[in-house]
């Protein structure tokens, strides 16, 4: 199909006027979703994060801004988020696991430790039982300035419960950031027979 160059200016301008915003905004949806799902799985069975409550996964979230009348002029962006709301609550510790924790966590109190549950303490999911506070019959048990145990006695022998640390470091485990690239990296493709489609001709 032949166009002559007032057609092709013509359409353009309708093109960007309303049909190309549109179907740029439905690609970008589809991409938003497609970087969703990656980072759901990159929070499931351990790749990179391994799956306990699922709150985490439940939070993550996608969607598309702009490129309507009510929205940003001109401007259309996707977006992937975790933490906020979700059906099982507020999820805190998201950025934790997206950029780690940007130097060492150390107890509040300067002669205070931090319990780390051990695998003898967590369900089969991965969740801790719960905090020192609530297990009876702990005893501590100091092996280094800086390192130290709450052991229980449990069937005739000492089990370590809880790791005591004076500081620890939570190295970074994105999920978000490598979903969104990927789903990046398709979108060229998916976005430059948009405008033939808009212009409604064969170009």
């Amino acid at each position: 199909m032949s166009i002559t160059l007032e057609d092709f200016e013509r359409r353009l301008a309708e093109a960007g006027g309303g049909a190309l915003r549109r179907l740029t905004r439905e690609t970008l949806q589809r991409a938003a979703k497609e970087a969703e799902r990656a980072a759901k799985l990159r929070v499931t069975g351990g790749n990179p994060l391994h799956t306990r409550s699922g709150r985490l996964r439940s939070s993550i979230r996608s969607g598309v801004r702009g490129g309507t009348k009510g929205g940003h002029k001109g401007s259309i962006e996707g977006w992937l988020r975790a933490g906020g709301p979700s059906p099982k609550g507020q999820v805190k510790y998201a950025r934790m696991h997206e950029f780690g924790s940007n130097g060492p966590i150390t107890p509040k109190k300067a002669d205070g430790w931090l319990a780390i549950p051990t695998k003898a303490q967590k369900t089969g999911a991965g969740v801790s039982r719960g905090g020192p506070r609530t297990v009876e019959g702990l005893w501590f048990h100091k092996t280094h300035p800086d390192k130290a145990y709450l052991l229980k006695k449990i069937g005739g022998k000492n089990i370590a419960l809880f790791l005591l640390r004076k500081s620890v470091t939570v190295p970074a485990r994105p999920f978000l950031r490598p979903s969104i690239e990927e789903a990046a990296e398709n979108l060229p493709a998916a976005l430059a027979p948009l405008l033939a489609k808009a212009l409604k001709a064969d170009l």
